[in-house]
């Protein structure tokens, strides 16, 4: 079998109000849903879908997959995927390119490979990488926009009453506003609802430690992202201060740089995202680091398409060390419509598809109608 084509595709769809987010200290405004799918094709009829997590500037993940990566691996055999995650990791590497578009555009092209050899072989994914450990993940509902503390805990309170075990929230903003949301948010659901916080690296850690003391009043399970991802010493000092865990990841890449964050200890429950830390065969590595470590994983999602969710739940299904798996909770069309049969949620889970490779259909009408590039 040889790959005879690698086409990445660029989509973005309108969703409500998506421009008043805000995220990471600095980052980028939010304009779309947007993303990179890359499809991958082969002399056999067997064709592969995979994702790069692009939020913003999709278009250079694309140029990365046409312009460096796809000849790399044009004629290659797409079951090799492990040696040819080493090789396309290898092309930039002398320069440093460990982290944002270079991996995320690595990590859509792995997928797409894996899929395509899940395929070959008849089974799903996750056989591929050791077999079920499970068949449906917990998930939690991850309530992305900022709001005020009343219509916060009143959309925690509908996530619940809709299933979800587990809610996280976003907090950085103001010390005395994230106290009253911890509150507000804690009495709409009642004690028996996990409840995470997420500050996307806003904090320093003194102030991070301030708020991390209302959350534990609270009985939240974890502080995700207190601090930026650079202030590792940040991460340590907080852990060895607080009851409550220090989760993180989500802008880290590899398991070369997981290797280095477990044996630090960064992480209570580190949270690697399939679509930018290097695809399913580096999520495979940085899970049997975890387990190695004993270090829960939270795998991260947020604002790209169903396939990042289908990945994802692939590797969860097979890793060890995953508890629970982010969930977000917006009306997003690449989520809600690009499968021909949506994924499957079921009592706050997500049941792992049992069919050749991802376990699903891509709707290329989909594609189509939000392709722009």
């Amino acid at each position: 079998m040889r790959i005879t084509n690698v086409e990445a595709i660029v989509l973005k769809a309108p969703v409500p109000g998506i421009e008043t987010w805000q995220a990471a200290s600095f980052a980028m405004p939010f304009e779309f849903a947007e993303t990179t799918l890359v499809r991958i094709d082969t002399d056999e009829g067997i064709s592969g879908w995979g994702e790069a997590h692009a939020p913003v500037a999709p278009e250079v993940t694309k140029a990365i997959v046409d312009h460096l990566i796809t000849p790399a691996i044009h004629g290659k055999d797409p079951r090799d995927f492990s040696s040819l995650w080493d090789h396309m990791y290898a092309l930039m590497r002398p320069r440093g390119h460990a982290l944002g578009f270079t991996m995320e555009a690595i990590s859509g092209v792995d997928i797409a490979l894996l899929d395509i050899a899940a395929k070959s072989a008849e089974v799903p994914i996750h056989r591929l990488l050791g077999g079920a450990n499970r068949t449906r993940v917990r998930t939690y509902t991850s309530i992305l926009p900022w709001m005020d503390p009343d219509p916060l805990a009143e959309s925690a309170l509908q996530a619940v009453e809709a299933g979800s075990t587990a809610v996280k929230i976003k907090v950085g903003q103001d010390h005395s506003i994230d106290r009253e949301k911890a509150r507000a948010v804690r009495e709409a659901v009642g004690s028996k609802v996990d409840l995470m916080a997420d500050a996307n690296c806003r904090y320093s850690a003194s102030e991070a430690l301030k708020t991390a003391r209302v959350l534990e009043e609270q009985d939240f399970v974890w502080l995700e992202e207190p601090v930026p991802p650079e202030d590792v010493t940040g991460y340590t000092e907080l852990r060895n201060k607080l009851d409550i865990a220090i989760a993180g990841g989500e802008c880290e890449a590899t398991h070369f740089r997981f290797a280095e964050l477990f044996a630090r200890g960064a992480y209570d429950v580190a949270q690697p995202d399939i679509c930018r830390a290097g695809g399913l065969t580096a999520c495979h590595r940085i899970g049997v680091l975890a387990h190695a470590h004993n270090v829960r994983v939270a795998p991260h999602a947020s604002i790209g398409s169903a396939i990042h969710l289908a990945a994802g739940l692939q590797w969860a299904a097979s890793a060890p060390p995953v508890w629970i798996y982010e969930f977000p909770s917006f009306p997003n069309p690449l989520v809600d419509d690009l499968f021909e049969e949506p994924l499957a949620w079921q009592e706050g889970h997500l049941v792992v598809p049992t069919g050749n490779g991802l376990g699903v259909k891509v709707r290329e009408d989909v594609v189509d109608r939000y392709r722009v590039a």
